[in-house]
Order: C-alpha cells, then sequence, then structure tokens
C-alpha cells in the first residue's frame, strides 16, 4: 500500500509540477531550474551546443508564467542542453528526476545513433542514466519524463550532470520545469513517461510511434 500511495502523491506532484506551491512542497533540489535567464536569454547555469548540421537554435518563451526553453534542429544533427553544474546527489539515496518535454516532428535518417534522452552523467567516470526516446513523429503534447536514481545501487552517479541531448535527430524539443527530488529509500519506483491524459508508459525507452496506437 506505502508503495502505491507513494506512487500517485509523485503522479500527482509531477502532472502539477508547475504550479509554485507544489514545487515547493517537492523540495526541488536543482541548484538551478529554468527560472533564472541570464544575459544571452538562455538558462542560467545551462550550457547549449549545436553541430553544424542541424542547423539548431535554442530560445526561451512563456507558458502560463513559466520559462520554457526550446531547442529547434531543422535537419539531423546533435543538439544539446546540459548543466555546468554537479547534480546534489548523495550516496545511499534514492531520487527522481523530471522534466515535462514536447516533441514535435521527430525524424531520422534511419542510419546509426539517434535518440533524444534525458540524462544524469557523470563525466569523470562515464557512468550515466536516462530515459530514452526515439523513432519517427511527435509527443502529442506535453509529457512527464520521469527517471529514478538510486546511488545505492548506482554510487558513481554522484557527481552527474543533467544533460537533455538529441543525436542525429531533427525535430522541435520543449522542455519546462526540471525537478531533482529524494524520495524514501523504501520507495521502488520504476522509469516512466506520464502523458498529458494521464496515461503511463512504463519504462525508460519510449519509441514515439507506439503513442499513436494510444486512445
Amino acid at each position: 500500500m506505502r508503495k502505491i500511495l507513494i506512487l500517485f502523491f509523485f503522479g500527482a506532484i509531477l502532472m502539477t509540477v508547475c504550479a509554485e506551491e507544489e514545487s515547493n512542497k517537492a523540495k526541488n533540489l536543482l541548484k538551478h531550474d529554468f527560472t533564472k535567464l541570464g544575459s544571452d536569454g538562455l538558462p542560467v547555469a545551462y550550457k547549449v551546443y549545436f553541430d553544424k548540421a542541424s542547423k539548431g537554435k535554442a530560445t526561451v518563451s512563456q507558458e502560463d508564467g513559466t520559462n520554457v526553453v526550446k531547442l529547434e534542429m531543422p535537419e539531423s544533427g546533435k543538439g544539446f542542453l546540459d548543466t555546468n553544474y554537479v547534480l546534489d546527489l548523495k550516496k545511499n539515496k534514492k531520487y527522481v528526476l523530471t522534466v515535462q518535454l514536447k516533441i514535435e516532428n521527430q525524424k531520422y535518417s534511419g542510419k546509426g545513433t539517434h535518440f533524444f534522452y534525458v540524462c544524469a552523467y557523470n563525466t569523470s567516470n562515464g557512468k550515466h542514466i536516462y530515459n530514452k526516446i526515439v523513432g519517427h513523429g511527435s509527443s502529442r503534447g506535453w509529457l512527464t519524463v520521469v527517471l529514478p536514481i538510486d546511488t545505492a545501487k548506482r554510487p558513481k552517479l554522484v557527481g552527474a550532470k543533467l544533460f537533455f541531448r538529441g543525436y542525429f535527430v531533427s525535430g522541435t524539443y520543449s522542455l519546462k520545469n526540471p525537478m531533482l527530488v529524494e524520495i524514501p529509500n523504501d520507495v521502488e519506483l520504476k522509469a516512466h513517461y506520464i502523458l498529458e491524459n494521464n496515461k503511463t508508459i512504463p519504462g525508460g525507452f519510449l519509441r514515439l510511434g507506439t503513442l499513436n496506437k494510444l486512445k
């Protein structure tokens, strides 16, 4: 029963994460979300990279008072939105990393590596964990990416940074409300995605084409 109640609690938090009062309750551990913008008009403590092939650009707009970062990649290539600071992860703890993501018209060549992912990556040792989205198509509105992090099982994730990255894809990627929340150690939470209609897609691997089959 505890597991079920906790999952319902986090489901409610994640689906209303844009509300300030809920954000406060959830105790967002990210030192920087998308709230503060720098002189370049992009979120403070994040760096953007596009390769030449993607012809990409990054912009920030507001939606219901919330900053939305948009990565536009007209051509297939690489597009990154990375934190330049280390996440506040401690040893022998459990966390859930979430972000609301909207994908429009993702395409890829069909050759080699191609995906968009939300990733906690320790660049000093190469250890990482992620939720990955592949295939052609769109997310059908906003979805919430839910990535659990267990530093008891994966201690080398301590020292990780947060990466939002597209590899050899084209499309438009909008992101808002990144959060890192500590959860009790006795809670079992699996990677999943929450759609706008509250449907849940289990697992950390999502193929966009499968969304078209959902009612």
